[in-house]
């Protein structure tokens, strides 16, 4: 290289900058056609007080600190630009914008059902809505040019909890297609996911987590391409209860002293089915009921109590001991808890 200028390389801003979209920092921008610029030999002092200002707006932006990355950018705008990193600055606009987009659409956006407590068998609805809270028209293209694969995943959690205290989880992905749409600010648009659920698993209650993930081909805000990568909507669960739990619903803490004084198996998933179901009210004198029935002799209704206390409390770290239990229990009022 001569005293002035390489010959057509990669400027070190730009570098920093594509190594970002290409992946740093989890799932921000796609990644973007190399920015060659002409680069000095040697950076002079003003050059390299310019680039040390961009990494710290790239790296602002890998860490998630959108407002303090748009402040310093704003900063570096209202000076002039040297022509040769232009580009770079452009991007990291186009970045920033991308973020504060995906950080919006993320935040409003959710699945929706229009049930949250279903009986087994039944069909979850699940609606996949996109709410644009402006202040740009956003215009969504879920797939990429010549590809047919759905860019969306709608993530399906089944936690299971049995009526004697197993408990399992499974997760499988739905994939979608995202609507394509143009969304005005405070527009929105929806896509449905059917969602089937078993009908005669043994289970006292499942619980369904409905969470989708939309991994957009192209994304504009007004007519500007911006390198969204995925949006993440806020979730949705629904819980699946046994044939029959209407019933225990009309007057779930009654129907859980009934099953804890029962001694037929048939009695063992309604206890946990009845748990679920109590109102926050109720919750203190369902977590009494619970403990007292530790004293039963039948070992089947104890475990089927025990279940119940770990799903109302969220103790499930706790073991199926009833002395444990007794134990918690104590603690729990002596400290004033209870």
């Amino acid at each position: 290289m001569n005293g002035e200028t390489a010959a057509r390389l990669v400027s070190p801003i730009a570098g920093v900058f594509l190594s970002a979209l290409a992946g740093c920092a989890g799932e921000r921008p796609v990644s973007a056609d190399p920015v060659v610029i002409p680069v000095p030999e040697a950076l002079s002092p003003r050059d390299a007080a310019f680039v040390a200002t961009i990494e710290e707006i790239s790296r602002l932006l890998r860490d998630g600190a959108g407002p303090e990355a748009a402040r310093r950018l704003e900063a570096v705008r209202s000076n002039e630009v040297p022509e040769a990193y232009a580009p770079a600055v452009e991007a990291l606009g186009d970045w920033l914008l991308a973020v504060e987009v995906e950080e919006a659409l993320s935040a409003t956006s959710r699945v929706e059902v229009p049930r949250t407590e279903i009986a087994a068998g039944e069909r979850i609805h699940a609606k996949v809505t996109l709410v644009n809270p402006g202040p740009h028209t956003i215009r969504l293209s879920p797939k990429a040019r010549g590809s047919d694969a759905p860019r969306g995943i709608l993530t399906v959690t089944f936690q299971e909890w049995g009526p004697l205290g197993a408990r399992g989880e499974a997760s499988v992905p739905v994939r979608f297609d995202p609507p394509e749409a143009v969304i005005g600010p405070g527009e929105s648009v929806w896509r449905e996911v059917p969602i089937d659920t078993p009908k005669d698993a043994p289970f006292a209650l499942l619980e369904v987590r409905l969470a989708a993930t939309l991994i957009p081909a192209r994304v504009e805000a007004g007519k500007r391409p911006i390198p969204v990568r995925r949006l993440e909507v806020s979730p949705a669960v629904v819980r699946v209860f046994p044939p029959g739990w209407e019933g225990i619903a009309a007057g779930p803490l009654d129907a859980l002293r009934k099953a804890l004084r029962a001694t037929s198996p048939t009695y063992d998933r309604h206890v946990l089915t009845a748990a679920a179901l109590v109102s926050p009210a109720d919750r203190e004198e369902a977590l009494r009921a619970c403990i007292e029935a530790l004293d039963l002799s039948n070992p089947r209704r104890q475990a089927s109590a025990m279940a119940a206390l770990q799903y109302l409390t969220g103790r499930t770290d706790l073991p199926f001991e009833p002395t444990v239990w007794r134990r918690w229990w104590r603690e729990r009022v002596e400290g004033g808890n209870g």
